[in-house]
Formats: structure tokens, sequence, C-alpha cells
């Protein structure tokens, strides 16, 4: 995805008339309202690369909008990553920063008290810079099961998302506020093509 792609796919956003907001408002409205109005959107970015800083940030401030970023605790500061005060700048500009592990494991594939560590110490590590709640959890990889997800619901969150097509096609249809799945969106795809494929709106 080139800065430059990006950037027409929020022109287009705007130009159709959705309205984007963080995923922690999302399901805020959903809570409140049970509602969602068909031309919402969340914009989602994972792992907290620095091009998030660099280039995400500034065109998203550029047209007035919020985005949620899930950020692997572990990760921060270290190579390809943003550091804490580049998060903390996003964050006082108002955007939603949330968990996506503290290492990036496929959750369903290690030993259940490694999961548990990943899924709990990367809210406290998180929760401890920010200075308040991380209530949403991305699944690495897209993978989960029914024991992830009693992990993630008692570690303190609220919802969960994963990513469309992934985990073998598992799903959890009693509790979708913690299997909310979401459209990985590559480069070469046209964005309003890919909104009426995937009924984002009529």
């Amino acid at each position: 995805m080139t800065p430059e792609k990006f950037e027409s796919q929020i022109q287009w956003l705007i130009n159709q008339g959705f309205t984007v907001v963080t995923l922690k408002e999302y399901f805020a409205i959903k809570k409140k309202s049970g509602f969602i109005n068909e031309r919402t959107i969340v914009l989602t970015f994972d792992d907290g690369w620095k091009d998030h800083y660099s280039t995400v940030f500034p065109l998203l401030k550029k047209y007035g909008l919020k985005a949620t970023f899930f950020i692997v605790a572990g990760s921060v500061g270290s190579s390809s990553y943003m550091d804490w005060p580049q998060i903390l700048e996003m964050q006082a500009a108002g955007m939603d920063m949330e968990s996506h592990s503290l290492t990036h494991p496929k959750l369903t594939t290690i030993d259940r008290k490694q999961s548990l560590k990943e899924i709990k110490e990367s809210k406290q590590v998180l929760e401890d810079h920010l200075k308040g709640p991380v209530s949403i959890f991305a699944y690495p990889f897209g993978y989960y099961d029914q024991q992830i997800i009693q992990m993630v619901k008692d570690a303190g969150y609220d919802a969960a998302v994963t990513v469309s097509g992934m985990n073998a096609g598992y799903l959890m249809r009693k509790d979708k506020a913690f299997t909310c799945i979401r459209y990985a969106l590559e480069g070469r795809e046209d964005l309003e093509t890919v909104a009426r494929l995937k009924r984002f709106y009529p």
C-alpha cells in the first residue's frame, strides 16, 4: 500500500460520505444503540510499524480522521516499530491504541500459559504507558479458538478482532464482539469494488 494509494482511498471514503470512527467508538455506539449506520467505517492498523507514525498518522490528521492501531507491546521502540513518544503523540491526537499481544505469536499454536501471558501482559504494558484502559485485542495472524477467546475475556478486554478468511474458517457465533471480522485491504485493490463485493454499503 503506497501513501498515494492510501490517500486516494481516504478521499474516496470522504467523497462517499463515510463516517470514520475508532474501533472503541464503534463498539460504544453498538452497545448503546445496537445500530450502526451502514456508512460508518473503522480503519485499523496492526503491529505498530514506524510508517504508521511517519506516513499514516500525517494523512489521517490532514483529513481530520481517526483510526485504531493495534500495538505489539514487546516490540515498541525496536528496529522498525514506533517508540512510546510517537505512540503517545498519536494517542493525544485522538488515535485509539489497543493490544496485539506481546510478541505476535499464533496463540493457538503455543503453550496456553504463554498465550495467557501474551494476552494479559500486553494489556498491562500498554495501560502503564498510555495511562488509560486498553479494551480491544487483535488476535495475531487472526488465530483464536474458544479457549483463547475466554482468556481474552478473563483478561478484561471488551472485544477482539480477527481477519476475514483467517483461522481456517473457525467462527464463534454466540458472542461476535470477540470475533469481529476485519477485511485486510491490499494495495492493488480498488476500494470501490471491495466495498461492493464485501457489502460495505448497498
